[in-house]
């Protein structure tokens, strides 16, 4: 008898927006996107980024190739310390597709290994007409030092939201997935590329380019219990029991 996984996050219209990560091994400039999953079409959109600043400063921020597609421009502005506003929008009712809307600079000054929180706030989308469209936020950062988080954990924060597990569920329902620069998690249904470390909830007996069942239900698993933490004695490299609250590394920093 088959086993029918539908998604738990509500089906709802509306639009994602995500941050992305980053992995640096000692404190060095790297770049984090922001990325666009239309659910409605979307054809202007402001958000603000908030980051620590002091340990982060942020350069300089590219417009993803979906925005000049668009026939869209790209402002931006740090409003005050720690917040970086941006704009995208254009003189047409085009719609944005899919992807990294642009890519942001950070230099890392920390010297203290953790975890730097990214926070989307203040989202505004607008549609073709210039309605406001509903949009789903997804937090990130730029973790200094060992990586002690899962792949499906996009907000770095030792736990498992729903939308976090329906993510897992895509690509376990698809069959198969792939390596890809144009998701937050670096990771697409289908197959493609397998030209990256493969996803976290692909470990059975080596990773195989699919999330198979009893790959899912450990996931699920997690996301029941309220949290994890990494565990090298497990096959899949983490425990099913969240870590006590960790002290804060720095201004917006926690470690593992």
């Amino acid at each position: 008898m088959g086993v029918l996984i539908m998604g738990i996050f509500p089906a709802t219209e509306c639009a994602e927006l995500a941050l992305g990560r980053a992995v640096l091994s000692q404190p060095s400039e790297t770049v984090v996107g922001v990325y666009l999953y239309p659910g409605p079409a979307v054809a202007a959109l402001q958000f603000d980024l908030l980051f620590d600043p002091e340990a982060l400063t942020a350069g300089e921020v590219l417009a993803g190739d979906n925005i000049a597609a668009a026939g869209k421009s790209l402002a931006h502005n740090e409003v005050d310390a720690g917040r970086l506003r941006v704009l995208i929008s254009g003189f047409n009712q085009n719609s944005i597709a899919a992807g990294p809307v642009c890519t942001i600079a950070f230099d890392v000054g920390a010297l203290t290994e953790g975890v730097y929180a990214l926070t989307l706030d203040q989202a505004v989308l607008s549609s073709p007409s210039g309605d406001s469209v509903t949009v789903f936020t997804g937090n990130g950062g730029i973790v200094l030092g060992a990586n002690p988080f899962h792949t499906a954990d996009a907000d770095l924060d030792f736990a498992f939201s729903a939308h976090e597990l329906d993510r897992v569920i895509a690509l376990y329902t698809a069959k198969a997935h792939h390596c890809t620069a144009g998701t937050h998690d670096g990771f697409a249904p289908g197959t493609g590329s397998s030209g990256c470390a493969p996803h976290h909830s692909d470990y059975a007996g080596g990773a195989n380019w699919r999330v198979d069942f009893p790959e899912m239900i450990r996931l699920v698993q997690f996301y029941n219990l309220g949290g994890y933490r990494k565990n090298a004695a497990t096959e899949d490299g983490f425990s099913a029991d969240p870590p006590v609250a960790p002290p804060l590394a720095g201004k917006g920093a926690r470690q593992p």
